[in-house]
């Protein structure tokens, strides 16, 4: 992070807390962690991103935020870039259920985090077998869809739970 960015995320912040203060002391929580990542945003781009997604889900609900990605991924360790896509994999199952996963979301998430990926992440999907059973399953279109084995995976080396949330893609 550069010094600049330091300076506009400290100055966002700042105003956050000011737009905060202003709510019901019962809501104030709850606002701020709607709000937050506006101010963890690295540059208006990323803000007119947050922006855009939140428009088309309808709700900053549906969309994975950095204080939920910060506590998935700082309870567990980078490993190897195959193991960090599995890793990626485990949040979006936590967050989305089974709903088809892209390389476009695992390279998102890991430019998020900080995570070293393979450079085809939708191949190590691809190729992902555990027991001779596939982990997951083309949809087509570069997306990758869990398998019932893929589930179970993910739960018991992840120690996740099904998500339910709506992907923001899949929002209509």
């Amino acid at each position: 992070m550069t010094e600049q960015e330091l300076i506009d995320r400290v100055k966002r912040l700042e105003r956050l807390n000011e737009i905060v203060r202003g709510f019901d002391p019962l809501i104030r929580a709850d606002a701020f962690k709607m709000l937050a990542p506006y101010a963890a945003a690295a540059n208006a781009a990323q803000i007119a991103n947050m922006d855009a997604r939140a428009e088309l889900a309808g709700t900053e609900d549906n969309c994975p935020d950095n204080a939920t990605l910060d506590t998935f991924f700082s309870k567990r360790g980078a490993g190897k870039p195959a193991e960090n896509v599995m890793l990626i994999c485990a949040y979006l199952y936590s967050e989305y259920g089974t709903s088809p996963i892209t390389a476009a979301d695992i390279n998102e998430i890991a430019k998020r985090v900080g995570l070293i990926l393979p450079t085809r992440a939708d191949m190590t999907m691809a190729q992902a077998r555990r027991d001779g059973k596939a982990l997951f399953r083309s949809e087509g279109e570069g997306k990758y869809r869990c398998t019932v084995y893929g589930e179970s995976f993910l739960t018991e080396n992840f120690n996740v739970t099904k998500g339910r949330k709506a992907k923001p893609s899949e929002v209509q």
